[in-house]
C-alpha cells in the first residue's frame, strides 16, 4: 500500500489507476475528481464586470519556452492554453472577430522522426499518413486507413477512446521514454504485455531510442545541457538516470514547437495585426 510522507494511505491517481483494474469504486472516484476540476477550473471561471473572460500570458513561464497563462490583472479568467473542448464551445469573439489557437500539426512527432532520424516515422510525414494512426496500425497489424477514430473502438483504458487516440498516447508517451510500470497503468494492461508493446514500438521506429533519445543523452553527458535548433539551451540539475532523460526527451521536442510558433506565428501576427 502506498502511503503518504506522514504515513497515511495514499489516493494519489497512480494508486486509484491501479486498483481501478479490479474495483469500479476507484474509477468512480477518478471521474468524479476529473469532473470536479473541470466544473472548479474552467465552468466557474470569473468573468470581468463587462462579461469578458481575459487571462494574462507569462512569456518566461515555463522551461520549454512555452507561454504560461493564468488570471488576469483584474482577477478574473485563467490558464487560457489547455482549455477542454467542453468549456470552448461556450466562447464567443465579439462581433467581426473571431478566436484564434494556434498549433502545428503532429508537431512534437515531427521533431523526434528528424532528429532521430527515423525513416518509418519520417515516411509517414513524407507521404501524408497521419502518424497516430500509423503508429497503432504498424502495432496491431492494421493499415493505417482502416484505423477507427471513433470513441469506443479500443478497448484500452475504460474503452472510450478510439483506436487512433491509443496511437497518439503512444507516441507521445514512448517517444518520451516512459517505463513499462507506468505505461501499463495507463492503458490498464498488465506489465508484461505493457513491455512487449513498448519493445515493438521501438522495433517499429528504431530512430526514436537509438538516436532521438541516445542523441539528447550525449548531450548531456557533455555538460548536463542540451540545446534545441534555435538555441535554447536547458540545464538539468536534477539526480542522474532515467527521470532526468525523460524530462529531457520531452523538453527537445516541445522547446523547438515552442519556438517556431512563439517566433513564426505569434510575433507575425503581432506585427502584422
Amino acid at each position: 500500500v502506498k502511503k503518504t510522507a506522514t504515513g497515511a494511505r495514499s489516493t494519489d491517481e497512480e494508486v486509484l489507476e491501479k486498483l481501478a483494474l479490479d474495483y469500479p469504486l476507484p474509477a468512480k472516484l477518478l471521474e468524479h475528481r476529473s469532473l470536479s476540476k473541470l466544473k472548479g477550473t474552467y465552468f466557474e471561471m470569473k468573468v470581468d464586470a463587462d462579461g469578458r473572460l481575459r487571462t494574462s500570458y507569462n512569456p518566461v513561464g515555463t522551461e520549454s519556452g512555452r507561454l504560461s497563462s493564468g488570471q488576469s490583472l483584474l482577477g478574473g479568467g485563467g490558464n487560457f492554453q489547455n482549455m477542454p473542448k467542453q468549456f470552448k464551445v461556450l466562447l464567443v469573439a465579439d462581433e467581426g472577430k473571431v478566436l484564434l489557437e494556434f498549433d502545428l500539426s503532429q508537431a512534437e512527432n515531427r521533431c523526434v522522426a528528424a532528429l532521430g532520424p527515423d525513416k518509418a516515422m519520417m515516411f509517414a510525414f513524407n507521404n501524408g499518413v497521419d502518424i497516430h494512426r500509423h503508429t497503432f496500425g504498424l502495432m496491431f497489424g492494421k493499415k493505417a486507413e482502416e484505423v477507427s477514430d471513433e470513441p469506443f473502438s479500443c478497448p484500452f483504458g475504460d474503452g472510450s477512446k478510439s483506436e487512433r487516440a491509443w496511437g497518439k498516447m503512444f507516441n507521445h508517451a514512448l517517444n518520451y521514454g516512459m517505463g513499462a510500470r507506468t505505461f501499463a497503468l495507463r492503458v490498464e494492461i498488465g506489465e508484461p504485455d505493457a513491455k512487449r508493446l513498448i519493445d515493438r514500438y521501438h522495433q517499429i521506429y528504431p530512430g526514436v531510442r537509438h538516436g532521438y533519445q541516445f542523441g539528447i543523452q550525449e548531450q548531456l553527458k557533455r555538460d548536463r545541457c542540451i540545446r534545441n535548433p534555435y538555441g535554447r539551451v536547458r540545464k538539468f540539475y536534477d539526480r542522474w538516470g532515467d527521470e532526468l532523460f525523460k524530462v529531457a526527451y520531452a523538453t527537445m521536442a516541445q522547446s523547438i514547437v515552442a519556438d517556431k510558433i512563439n517566433q513564426n506565428g505569434l510575433l507575425e501576427v503581432w506585427e502584422n495585426p
